[in-house]
């Protein structure tokens, strides 16, 4: 090159003010000949030294941007290329495809560069390509001085292209690790082999592109050709379409012969409208990564939201700050400003302004925040959302499509997410392991000529960490040494529990109000403490009974019979009003609780769950369930997979709790035992020595049974027994409720509501009944008390003294001669322990869920539950003979799961119950067609869980209150209901014992139709009614006339022959008639008929209610 060249004044200042920012100008070197340089171009001369001394004599400092900050990335061209220094930095992306094809220019260069650099390396998805990311350094430009100074002649820059010219750079500081990339490359490969860098200070402007240009076919081609130089820079996508747009709608008009109309579009302004790549984006989208990741990798906590209030709080904030003029105008719109009379609706407000500023981010590229759509993505998920429904909401750009939302949810499920999960295993010392079998989809056969079947079955399993016990003082201690098997097994206290069996009932109510005081102390291996809290326990029950039947009933029943004492149900009523008997009501409501927190700490704290998913193997049989259990235990690390495929022993200290149904532990233990038999026939094999690893493994897992379980079938024996004599006679018949059936015990909320109904209700009337009878003798026997020193004086001691004379009338009315008076103690008693069974895990009360299963082990083996009744000894024997007292106190610890903390007065759940909640959540998910994805999705329910209540919590203006009770509970519907009911009940017990009565569904049916409460039953048919007529209806009713009437002949409108044949048929009918001495032995042998079914219906309601009513003849559990 000669050194006399130079350039003109017009191309120096091409490059001079493309670079000092003064235009936006855009010049372009790519793919021009020199013969447009040469246009560019005069034939003034300028020395080399001239034009570098006039390149410094500007401030090129603006040139570039000297910074480190990558987070906001702009695709650089071939011209910002030409002018890079050695040693600048870069972004590079390759394609996945390109950067795995060994036979391309750069060989091997980026497979040693992706198995060499582990942590600089990274992965990104652009316009649905995956691409590698390196950080990489200039290290030769030899072109920076002579582009800037305009010294290249034409010719040279001509021949550019032509030339094995470009530039090289070094990948993640490895200098071995270069790549040379040639000028024509960078085209050539530009949607494989990208480079980013810090974004420009300037607008990009492509309208020079198409200046010249009048065919639309050249004008698209260029479009086509520039768009692949800028994938991934939405800032120069966004100016080259807009240019691209002016340029056609300029040669269209020009065509008509119309006047050119520019196309404005809107200034893109960082104050009004925000860009995609800024600092609140950016943090947003981190954010929700950050959650996701937490969410899916380790214990958490499956009920909270993804994002925490405090965060979400936060970016309204950054929001106010960083975009205040259009936060002020969104909140003016939305009335947030000067609303003082609705200052609770401006939080919900604000995160309501903060998603509209979100979502137009998305709007307007839809390659940001990603993660922050996911959020609602997965919800939709929850709400049977589908794939097609998606993938149109993703029209509007705020959704994910569905396959951008499988491939996140796969890059979280990947192999951090399992390592994560096994180190958590790990690190964990008591796993609670809650499997249970589910099914979905039903199977279709011989569809269109074919097999068709979409049911899928499987295991679904939950995962809990549990809270760790240790006092080496009773660790090894056996906590009991044998068991009697009779219902009446001694239950040792947990360690730390109150010393009860030191009350002496002088003063239960300051023992009620003095509870917390109470300190814990060692176990108790005799019974008696367990025994005296069950006692007072129910004492505090049965207060409770008495606030609702004394306290918010405020008058006196007009139902109630004349010849009741109601002057004594009144002053007992006034009673029960003082302050002394009211806050004796509240301390002792908290009884239970305060009780639990003394022996175990952690009652109201969340468990930390992992939801596993669904194993496609079912637990239907005994092998199955056993290979269940055995993966699971090589997951917690108790059982190893040795490198030749065989099973070892791992870690033993590890102590694993199974929860399931009845079915699931019946499985796990009738394969144990086939396991120790087996043992002994096959010697020293090696399936002898692999029967022993799986022995000695199991033997670390505790099996219990499903609390949620064992109360349905506890609730299944009260049917079971009061069916035909009480709970359908009322509950169907009297009340209404059209599909209360034998099928109804399947279904524990109609089941569970029926019972607690007749139980509150006959709660009531027995109470009243009871203190109207023996008001007098009660305080009497009080006064005594008082008197020898035995109690101490005052309306809340009185009252407990009435409530456990109360209980102990219940066990003495269970031998009453009066039929109906036996019926309604045996139902109160059962229907008590069972709502006592549900409230203790409700409040994690393992103590009295152990007491609950010896309660009605004796039920269960009058109705032939025989699978609880053996439950109830399995049971006994994990937790008292085969495991240590240690191993005691952690089930007792974590026998009920937290879904919320305790202070939120939000009830546990029992680990079975858990389960079956989310299985429900999952039957929500809409239905996979295969059973990989059957399995796949199941691993996303803990994650849709969440995201759904982020949704429920922050798109919501109002805030969240508690939701009021549904229609069918509420007061205006249950309290005709339970008016009938006492009525029913005051008529059927006439507050007089008879010896002599017998207790038939003849009585009841009887008594009801004397009843005169109004249920209000018609609104409720009116609105079942379907007012709408079908034409099949007219013909099923012409139908029904047709074959059930008979209309009658008008013989005078019949022809001859037809008269003559109907008079023939009514000759025949006459002498087919029986004579009456033939109707009287017809009637004599019909009445004999209806006698003998009289009776059989007798005997077998004699039989049902003998069974009902006798239950406590068969054991007297209750009396002792």
């Amino acid at each position: 090159m000669s050194a006399e060249f130079v350039a003109d004044d017009n191309a120096f200042s091409v490059f001079k003010t493309r670079f000092v920012n003064q235009t936006n100008h855009r010049f372009r070197l790519k793919y021009q000949t020199a013969a447009v340089i040469e246009q560019q171009l005069d034939s003034q001369p300028r020395t080399r030294s001239e034009a570098r001394a006039l390149v410094e004599s500007f401030d090129l400092a603006a040139d570039r941007l000297q910074t480190s900050d990558f987070r906001r990335l702009s695709r650089l061209h071939l011209e910002d290329i030409f002018c890079l220094l050695p040693g600048d930095p870069m972004k590079m992306y390759i394609s996945h495809e390109a950067a795995m094809n060994q036979s391309e220019w750069w060989g091997g260069v980026f497979t040693a560069a992706i198995s060499r650099i582990h942590g600089s390396s990274d992965t990104t998805m652009i316009n649905g390509v995956d691409y590698y990311c390196f950080d990489v350094n200039v290290s030769h430009a030899s072109l920076h001085s002579e582009m800037k100074a305009g010294l290249l002649t034409p010719e040279q820059v001509g021949t550019l292209f032509s030339r094995k010219n470009g530039f090289s750079v070094i990948i993640g500081g490895h200098d071995n690790l270069k790549l040379t990339v040639q000028w024509d490359q960078v085209i050539e490969y530009s949607t494989s082999l990208m480079f980013f860098g810090p974004p420009s200070t300037r607008t990009r402007l492509y309208s020079d592109l198409f200046t010249n240009l009048k065919s639309i076919q050249t004008i698209r081609s260029v479009f086509h050709w520039y768009s692949h130089e800028t994938r991934g820079d939405s800032m120069a996508s966004h100016a080259l379409l807009s240019s691209y747009l002016n340029a056609e709608n300029r040669v269209l008009h020009a065509k008509k012969g119309k006047k050119t109309t520019k196309i404005k579009l809107p200034k893109m302004n960082v104050e009004t409208v925000p860009q995609g790549g800024s600092k609140l984006v950016q943090r947003v989208n981190e954010d929700c990564k950050t959650a996701f990741q937490a969410a899916t990798r380790g214990w958490t906590d499956v009920q909270a939201p993804l994002i925490s209030e405090a965060m979400y709080d936060s970016w309204v904030t950054q929001a106010k700050s960083q975009y205040s003029n259009l936060w002020k105008s969104l909140a003016q719109v939305r009335g947030i400003t000067g609303a003082k009379k609705y200052a609770d609706l401006v939080p919900g407000k604000e995160r309501q302004v903060l998603n509209q500023m979100l979502a137009k981010f998305r709007n307007r590229n839809t390659k940001v925040l990603t993660w922050w759509s996911l959020i609602e993505t997965v919800a939709l998920l929850a709400w049977s959302v589908g794939t097609t429904a998606l993938n149109r909401l993703n029209y509007w750009g705020t959704h994910l499509s569905a396959a951008t939302r499988d491939s996140l949810l796969a890059k979280l499920f990947g192999k951090e997410h399992i390592e994560s999960i096994k180190n958590a295993y790990t690190m964990t010392k008591v796993i609670i392991f809650i499997i249970d079998n589910y099914q979905k989809g039903q199977q279709l056969k011989n569809q269109r000529g074919k097999h068709s079947s979409t049911f899928l079955e499987g295991t679904n399993q939950i995962a809990e960490k549990g809270f760790l016990y240790d006092n080496p003082l009773f660790n090894n201690i056996k906590p009991l040494q044998e068991l009697l098997y009779n219902g009446l097994d001694i239950i040792v206290s947990p360690d730390g529990m109150a010393k009860y069996e030191d009350y002496d009932g002088f003063s239960p109510s300051k023992y009620f109000a003095n509870h917390k005081d109470l300190s814990g102390v060692a176990p108790d291996f005799t019974g008696k403490r367990v025994k005296m809290y069950a006692k007072l326990l129910k004492l505090s029950n049965t207060l409770q009974v008495m606030r609702s039947v004394f306290c918010d009933n405020t008058e006196i029943s007009p139902f109630l019979p004349d010849h009741v004492d109601k002057t004594a149900i009144q002053n007992f009523r006034w009673d029960c009003r003082t302050k002394d008997v009211m806050s004796l009501f509240a301390t002792s409501k908290t009884f239970q609780r305060d009780a639990v927190l003394k022996w175990n700490p952690h009652a109201d704290e969340v468990t930390p769950t992992i939801l596993i998913g669904i194993n496609p193997m079912s637990e239907a049989a005994s092998m199955e369930t056993c290979a269940i259990v055995l993966e699971l235990l090589v997951k917690a690390g108790v059982m190893t997979v040795e490198d030749d495929g065989k099973f070892g022993i791992g870690d033993l200290s590890k102590f694993i709790i199974l929860a399931g149904d009845v079915k699931t532990v019946d499985n796990l233990n009738l394969i144990q035992e086939t396991i120790r038999s087996s043992m002994d026939g096959r010697g020293f094999t090696e399936l002898n020595h692999q029967l022993q690893v799986f022995d000695k493994v199991l033997s670390r897992v505790m099996d219990i049974p499903g609390d949620w379980h064992a109360g349905l079938s506890m609730l299944q024996a009260i049917i079971t027994l009061f069916y035909d004599s009480l709970l359908y006679p009322v509950i169907h018949d009297m009340l209404g409720w059209k599909r209360f059936n034998r099928e109804t015990n399947k279904c524990y909320y109609v089941s569970a509501r029926a019972v607690i109904l007749l139980k509150n209700v006959l709660y009531r009337v027995s109470f009243e009944r009871f203190i109207a009878e023996s008001h007098k003798e009660l305080k009497t026997m009080f006064d005594s008390l008082v008197d020898n020193g035995d109690m101490e004086i005052g309306d809340a001691n009185f009252v407990c003294f009435c409530a456990e004379q109360f209980q102990q009338h219940l066990k003495e009315e269970l031998g009453n001669s009066d039929e109906w008076r036996r019926a309604c103690a045996v139902f109160l008693m059962m229907a008590s322990d069972f709502e006592d069974h549900v409230n203790a895990y409700r409040k994690c009360d393992a103590i009295i869920c152990e007491l609950s299963y010896q309660r009605f082990a004796p039920v269960w083996r009058v109705v032939g539950a025989k699978r609880y009744l053996e439950r109830v000894w399995r049971q006994s024997e994990s937790l008292y003979t085969k495991f240590g007292f240690k191993e005691l106190q952690i089930v007792r610890i974590n026998r009920s799961s937290r879904p919320y903390h305790g202070s939120t007065d939000k009830g546990a759940h029992s680990l079975d119950e858990k389960m079956e909640f989310y299985n429900g959540d999952y039957a929500r998910f809409p239905t996979p067609r295969t059973l990989a994805g059957f399995v796949n999705h199941s691993k996303s329910v803990g994650l849709a869980k969440k995201a759904k209540n982020t949704v429920v919590k922050y798109y919501t203006i109002k805030p969240l209150r508690r939701r009021k009770p549904p229609r069918s509970a509420s007061s205006a519907f249950d309290k005709p209901q339970e008016t009938f009911i006492y009525e029913f009940f005051v008529r059927m017990d006439t507050f007089a014992t008879d010896p002599q009565r017998k207790y038939s569904i003849k009585t009841i049916a009887e008594v009801g139709k004397k009843c005169t409460t109004n249920l209000k039953l018609s609104s409720v048919e009116e609105r079942m009614v379907d007012r709408r007529e079908y034409e099949s209806d007219r013909i099923l009713s012409t139908l029904h006339q047709c074959f059930e009437e008979k209309d009658d002949v008008d013989r005078e409108q019949l022809s001859p022959e037809d008269a003559a044949n109907l008079e023939e048929e009514d000759q025949i009918d006459r002498e087919s008639m029986p004579t009456a001495e033939e109707e009287d032995e017809q009637m004599l042998g019909r009445s004999n008929v209806e006698i003998e079914q009289e009776e059989m219906l007798e005997s077998d309601a004699e039989v049902s209610r003998e069974k009902g009513f006798n239950v406590n003849c068969i054991t007297d559990v209750w009396h002792k």
